[in-house]
């Protein structure tokens, strides 16, 4: 009981550090290709602040605004033809974010602000456009880099169902909605924590346009380890997710 009660102290501290460092985050809108933003602002009713107009994803974005979020981000969902709200770093969607960038760095920096991409990272959205289905409770937790993800699960492997390492991310299913809505905030303020995102389901075949040969969906983040553990949790999971 000690030492969980050690553990938990210092995951909790390490959250709170990380609280005055964390990048300023910036709401990405994503919206349907036959809705203009002027149609969406008139239809919400709602005063925002357009911070900048993404012509890549028929979208925007917004400053986040700790005092009237929820209210600002409820009026947007409002919108059916809205496809996703997320945070990303503020400048995520830069100008100039690609200049340096070549082969699988300038593909992987791409991917990552594709509408779909983006989409799938909204937990608001139970079924993507490309039929990738939330699963409850699963959730992905991305890093800078390798060494930060082992230093944070050093601290709360014992704490949590870790069912899956990667290189940058692992996967973690948490036991019930109150230990969900207990830890995912605290690991959303962890300063190395690059994104949360939703674990998705896809079923079916897939057409790989590189190949030209129909494939099942893979998972682009290197394997680094791989774990697996016996309990009917994880085994769900992993059937659901890698079967």
């Amino acid at each position: 009981m000690l030492m969980r009660t050690i553990l938990i102290y210092h995951f909790l501290t390490l959250c709170a550090v990380a609280l005055a460092f964390n990048v300023p985050q910036t709401w990405i809108i994503g919206l349907r290709d036959n809705r203009t933003l002027d149609q969406h602002l008139a239809l919400i009713n709602t005063t925002i602040s357009v911070e900048q107009i993404i012509p890549e994803i028929n979208g925007y974005a917004m400053p986040v605004s700790e005092d009237d979020d929820e209210h600002i981000i409820s009026a947007i969902r409002q919108d059916h033809l809205v496809g996703f709200v997320v945070q990303e770093p503020r400048g995520f969607f830069s100008e100039t974010g690609h200049l340096g960038l070549e082969g699988e760095d300038l593909m992987e920096y791409e991917d990552e602000r594709m509408w779909l991409t983006l989409q799938a990272q909204d937990p608001e959205v139970l079924v993507t456009d490309d039929d990738a289905t939330k699963i409850s409770l699963a959730w992905r937790i991305f890093f800078t880099d390798s060494s930060a993800k082992q230093k944070h699960l050093s601290t709360i492997r014992d704490e949590l169902e870790i069912i899956g390492v990667l290189k940058r991310s692992y996967f973690v299913v948490f036991m019930d909605q109150k230990q969900e809505k207990h830890y995912l905030p605290l690991i959303e303020r962890v300063r190395s924590v690059t994104a949360v995102y939703p674990e998705r389901e896809r079923i079916g075949i897939f057409y790989d346009e590189v190949e030209g040969a129909e494939v099942k969906p893979y998972n682009g983040d290197n394997v680094l380890i791989y774990e697996v553990r016996t309990s009917p949790r994880r085994m769900k999971f992993l059937q659901h997710s890698f079967g």
